[in-house]
């Protein structure tokens, strides 16, 4: 078939010739619309929606998941500092025996001098990152901070408290490293 004005084909135009043989009115016929067509175009729209759905979906799944990666990736830092910090404790332990035995023994005043600048600058660094000791003696015992080793019934001291402490516990915020080890009065 030849095609027409506009890409129309002869049989979807209606075409008037006058008497001198020119083209006197030009009409267009509609065409009968196509129900598959219709249904075709909105299948298509349709899947269109459920893709872009299931890429919003992906999309919120994959930055659920960055979020999730990043969190536990900062959890396992803080364990990892947490670890590395506790297995420095026992050497600030040393210190502070190290210390206790030169007073107990009378060692000169330099090398009790030496040894407390040392201490005060390990607390000082643990300190500047957050680490402090738990408070024990003459406190309420608390299992979360605690570890009773001993216990005693002396009746003239109240019930629960921290008598001594035979190991000095720490905690990095509200973390603990290590727990106290101590003499717990029980009536």
């Amino acid at each position: 078939m030849r095609e027409g004005i506009e890409g129309l084909t002869e049989k979807e135009l209606d075409i008037g010739i006058d008497e001198e043989g020119s083209e006197s009115k030009i009409t267009e016929r509609k065409k009968p619309k196509k129900k598959k067509s219709l249904t075709k175009l909105q299948q298509a729209q349709k899947d269109i929606e459920e893709l872009n759905d299931k890429n919003l979906r992906r999309l919120a799944e994959f930055e659920n998941y960055k979020k999730r990666t990043l969190r536990e990736t900062e959890r396992a830092l803080i364990r990892a500092q947490d670890n590395t910090i506790a297995s420095f404790l026992p050497l600030l332990d040393d210190i502070h025996r190290t210390l206790f035995s030169a007073k107990e023994h009378k060692a000169s005043e330099s090398f009790i001098s030496g040894i407390e600048l040392i201490k005060d600058n390990f607390e000082n660094i643990l300190e500047s990152r957050g680490i402090s000791a738990i408070e024990t003696v003459g406190g309420e015992f608390d299992p979360e901070f605690h570890e009773a080793m001993m216990v005693e019934n002396d009746p003239k001291k109240k019930n629960n408290v921290i008598l001594e402490e035979f190991e000095k516990g720490y905690k990095h915020n509200d973390r603990v490293l290590r727990h106290s080890k101590v003499k717990v009065n029980k009536i």
